[in-house]
């Protein structure tokens, strides 16, 4: 029992590095690289299909990642990149979503990921005031907005 323990905290200790370093990759790239090759990058075939709740450890593992590195609220281009390719590897089939929103006179962009028709670790009503510009599927391929 407790080797199993140990063997299972070693993988997300080691899936918790192959993140972090994901994670800082993406802040760079996101400066150099036009948003389609950084979605293409993303993406990964799925390696197997995982159910809900498989799903959400995926998803609280980057957000754990996220949080454990210091990063502000202005992430949310490579969260979603980091959150999108981790998806797409768990066989979730994920949409890779980028909005404006006007606001007192300025434009706003998110990013964000949709998965099962939801948005991702996002409040629903985060989300809601922005129209989507971008819209990346499988592959990283663009599809219609």
């Amino acid at each position: 029992m407790r080797v199993r323990r140990a063997v299972r905290r070693l993988a997300a200790a080691g899936a918790a590095c192959r993140l972090a370093g994901t994670y800082v990759a993406f802040g760079a790239l996101k400066h150099v690289l036009s948003l389609s090759t950084l979605a293409r990058l993303s993406w990964r075939e799925p390696r197997r299909t995982l159910d809900p709740a498989g799903e959400q450890r995926v998803i609280g593992r980057a957000i754990w990642v996220r949080r454990a590195i210091g990063c502000t609220d202005r992430d949310c281009l490579q969260r979603s990149l980091v959150l999108y390719r981790e998806l797409s590897r768990a066989g979730a089939d994920p949409t890779l979503m980028v909005g404006f929103s006007k606001t007192g006179g300025g434009l706003r962009g998110h990013a964000w990921v949709v998965a099962r028709g939801r948005a991702v670790a996002e409040p629903p009503d985060e989300v809601a005031d922005f129209v989507p510009a971008f819209r990346f599927g499988r592959g990283g391929a663009p599809s219609g907005v």
